[in-house]
């Protein structure tokens, strides 16, 4: 049955086995959140019924309960565009399509998309196969990194209510970095200088880290379990290390929707090598600045924090 207030969820379909993932992993998202699910198929003319299902490359069992949409166009405009004009709660793609050149970051499509759709973008990538979308349907443990900003935070609210309904836990991440740069902002707040401080010290900065983060009273509202963990070294190798060896189901990260830049290196990293699909969120960037550098290969080292 479909919530009250729900939203369609979107996913394209090329006729590539990559695209079968991901509508296996968008079902998998609207058995959870009760949204109705939307299938595109994106080509330069309208096809008939049988030419569409041709096209699409899978028996209409598969599609059995979504809403089949067509668009005339190039993919990579039409996705974005429909997907606002739905409301649509988010997009699932995979990283590849029908060229499934692994060699590549991603899709032209897919790396267009996620920068240019106006909601949030679920990424599973090729090469975890369909093991990525079985992940989605036992999610555990969800993955949120921050860095400290307020644009990182933009995405715990989204993050907390699929931990919500799948009765799983979120894991937040903040990475000391070696170089790079950090976000301005009164409500910006790094790591300590020594991550081996007393424990007190460590948990004290832990509930002042959420506090600044996310604001006193929403932490309390999230009403999920949750625990912060602290690490140190460069932030997509951290996160992808985390993920790896902490079985994260899910990856939940806001960013300024460019691949250029800081962030963008961290995105377009985690497309590469994470264990786990993505779900990218954009947000506003704000003004940068360089941090100091940190000695890497720190083990993450859990901030004693949990609710």
């Amino acid at each position: 049955m479909t919530r009250q207030g729900s939203r369609p969820i979107l996913v394209p379909l090329d006729g590539s086995r990559a695209a079968v993932i991901a509508l296996s992993a968008a079902r998998t998202l609207c058995d959870v959140t009760g949204a109705v699910l939307h299938a595109l198929h994106v080509s330069r003319r309208r096809l008939p019924s049988d030419q569409l299902l041709a096209a699409l490359g899978m028996p209409p069992d598969f599609l059995s309960g979504a809403i089949v949409d067509q668009a005339v166009g190039e993919a990579e405009r039409e996705i974005p565009r429909t997907a606002s004009a739905l409301g649509a709660e988010l997009i699932v793609m995979s990283t590849h399509g029908s060229t499934h050149d692994l060699g590549r970051l991603a899709g032209h499509v897919t790396l267009s998309v996620i920068q240019e759709a106006s909601c949030p973008v679920l990424v599973i990538r090729s090469a975890l196969g369909a093991a990525g979308a079985e992940k989605l349907s036992r999610a555990r443990r969800i993955l949120v990194p921050l860095d400290g900003s307020p644009e990182s935070t933009a995405c715990v609210g989204h993050a907390a209510e699929l931990a919500r309904r799948n009765d799983a836990e979120l894991c937040f991440l903040h990475v000391a970095m070696v170089a790079g740069t950090l976000p301005k902002g009164r409500a910006t707040l790094s790591a300590p200088r020594y991550l081996d401080q007393p424990y007190l010290e460590m948990e004290a900065w832990s509930e002042e880290f959420l506090g600044c983060c996310l604001g006193f009273d929403q932490q309390a509202r999230l009403d999920v379990p949750l625990q912060l963990f602290l690490s140190r070294g460069e932030p997509a190798a951290e996160v992808v290390r985390f993920a790896t060896e902490h079985a994260c189901d899910l990856i939940v990260a806001a960013w300024g929707g460019s691949l250029d830049g800081e962030r963008g290196a961290v995105v377009k990293s985690l497309m590469e090598r994470a264990p786990c699909p993505l779900l990218f969120l954009r947000a506003a960037l704000s003004e940068w600045q360089s941090p100091p550098r940190e000695s890497a290969g720190t083990e993450p080292r859990q901030a004693n924090f949990s609710r």
